[in-house]
């Protein structure tokens, strides 16, 4: 077990928040899982936003970030990341998924003079070090917790981060819905269904209004693109975002988003080491120059049977010698590796319900029963009998 104790004080004029964390992990193999914060809230956030001039920057701000993470876990900092703290503007933002164990979300943010730089990182992106080994960037936070991939980002990108945020995933359908939805282009027919994370997607193509879970689906949905698919997807919504708080009828809506604001924050989905007095400077930056969305250049490549997106500037792989990391830990889940891959299911072989229906026609149909020849019926031949009565042999 280990834990780390975070708190941050904000003062406005006479209010105070107040943010306690105990952050405890338990150890699931070779894999650490955080757990949720415990959070103690002392402020009306409500007063806060509407006694700031710059309150629809502010409400606007924590919504582009929040679609820019989509979905997430816990605030995990440490005590001693709060003194690297420089400028309010660059910012990492981390998106864990639903299980709290992989990071599937990597944004890191730049708020300058002018623009304000969204780069996103595939989490497939090759990262390695002598002591963890070879990992995607998004599975360093179960290994090593956010400030490891923190420091990634860092390196990556080639500037420092102080900053941290991490939120959970239904914040956005939340804040979408107040928002009375987001217009977007459904390029194709989207169908997929996933019970073991509750995650059912059905979207018919053409432009159209989205609601809250709608644009979740809309951004979870992985299609033959992979992950720079989500990637454009997220650049999309981010866009219709903002047009939809250029529009003066969202202001209506300024009461409904508050309330929704406010109980996120309670509940600990929204947490972050930003002091919510520097949020001002933070949103001026933001809203007064266009935002420019990219991802970290870089190739999709194999290394070692898996596939990684090799940043253009990131660390090369090293050779391969001996078993991965991975491969490590699967060795250690099962006694012997199959020799060769198992031949994917036929169709029918499974139940419906535990194959995507996108996926139905694609199974090989399952082979014609063997065909079993009638039997032949010879005919048989009379017997005859023996009528002679001498006694004869």
């Amino acid at each position: 077990m280990r834990g780390a104790d975070l708190s941050g004080k904000l003062r406005s004029g006479k209010q105070t928040l107040v943010l306690e964390s105990r952050i405890s992990d338990s150890r699931c193999g070779k894999l650490w899982f955080p757990a949720p914060p415990q959070l103690k809230l002392k402020v009306d956030l409500k007063r806060v936003l509407l006694r700031s001039p710059w309150r629809w920057a502010l409400l606007s701000l924590p919504l582009l970030l929040l679609v820019a993470v989509f979905w997430g876990g816990q605030q995990v900092l440490s005590p001693e990341a709060r003194h690297r703290f420089r400028r309010p503007g660059d910012v990492v933002l981390l998106g864990i998924d639903p299980i709290g164990a992989n990071a599937d979300v990597v944004v890191a943010i730049r708020l300058q003079r002018g623009q304000t730089r969204i780069t996103q990182i595939p989490r497939d992106t090759f990262t390695h070090s002598e002591a963890l080994g070879s990992w995607k960037i998004g599975e360093l936070y179960s290994l090593a917790g956010a400030e490891a991939v923190q420091e990634e980002v860092a390196h990556l990108v080639g500037a420092d981060f102080p900053h941290l945020v991490v939120v959970h995933e239904g914040v956005v359908a939340a804040l979408v819905d107040a928002l009375g939805g987001l217009t977007v282009t459904v390029p194709t027919r989207m169908v997929y269904r996933d019970r073991s994370q509750g995650l059912f997607i059905d979207l018919e193509p053409g432009r159209q209004k989205l609601n809250g879970q709608q644009v979740e689906q809309f951004i979870r949905w992985r299609g033959r693109d992979g992950d720079i698919g989500r990637l454009e997807r997220r650049q999309e919504v981010i866009g219709a975002l903002k047009d939809v708080f250029q529009n003066p009828a969202t202001w209506a809506r300024l009461p409904m988003l508050i309330q929704v604001l406010e109980e996120e924050v309670k509940a600990g989905q929204f947490v972050t080491n930003l002091d919510l007095q520097d949020l001002p400077t933070i949103a001026k930056l933001f809203t007064s120059g266009g935002a420019v969305v990219d991802t970290l250049p870089g190739r999709e490549d194999y290394y070692r049977g898996l596939s990684y997106w090799f940043a253009e500037e990131g660390d090369a792989p090293p050779e391969p010698v001996g078993l991965s990391p991975r491969q490590d830990f699967l060795l250690q889940q099962q006694d012997t590796l199959p020799s060769e891959p198992a031949p994917p299911p036929e169709r029918g072989a499974l139940p419906p319900e535990f194959v995507p229906p996108a996926l139905q026609d694609r199974l090989p149909l399952p082979a014609p029963p063997p065909v079993v020849p009638p039997p032949i019926k010879l005919p048989v031949e009379p017997v005859e009998q023996n009528n002679d009565q001498t006694g004869e042999p």
